[in-house]
């Protein structure tokens, strides 16, 4: 009696396994394909390139500066070579605290939007893991083979740009009244 008690247990527990409807999505594919996290990234390339521009600009002023005393340097008193070596030294540490600062916050806004792009995901996922009755979805990245029918990828790009789509029209459709 015992021994039948377990069997059908391990044949409930196989069963539960062979039953289990497994998804998978490209988190990769969904954030070049969602709207609103490539106008974010839109944003974020625009952000680091105006400063990386000001930066270079900066550099390409304390190089000239340097060069120009290289060439200036035999005809300087002693001190004043001095004092304009100092100068540079101090722009040059600066400039690369700028740099880094910079760095520091392209590294904070690339978190924020990857953040935010999570957990969109996550709630796109469950929205259409509940609808299409999957009991697990995973990241493509985990998984070694996988039946093409199983990934819900296009199906979380069409959730996740429903909001912006929307966002857009309406914008759009209060400019039109608005004239």
């Amino acid at each position: 009696m015992k021994k039948s008690f377990i069997t059908i247990l391990v044949l409930f527990f196989v069963a539960g396994i062979f039953a289990t409807e497994i998804g998978y999505v490209d988190a990769m594919t969904v954030f070049q394909n969602t709207q609103e996290f490539q106008q974010e990234y839109t944003k974020l390339q625009d952000f680091f390139k105006n400063k990386q521009a000001s930066i270079d600009a900066k550099k390409t002023q304390m190089q000239n500066e340097m060069q120009a005393l290289q060439n200036q340097s035999e005809l300087m008193d002693k001190t004043k070579k001095e004092e304009k070596q100092q100068e540079l030294q101090t722009k040059y540490n600066n400039l690369m605290q700028e740099y880094n600062s910079a760095q520091q916050e392209l590294n904070q806004k690339q978190q924020t939007i990857m953040g935010k792009f999570q957990a969109k995901l996550a709630e796109a996922v469950r929205k259409i893991a509940a609808r299409e009755g999957y009991d697990m979805v995973v990241l493509k990245d985990a998984v070694i083979y996988a039946n093409v029918g199983n990934d819900l990828t296009p199906m979380v790009i069409k959730e996740m740009n429903k909001g912006v789509a929307t966002s857009n029209k309406t914008s759009k459709s209060k400019k039109k009244k608005g004239k």
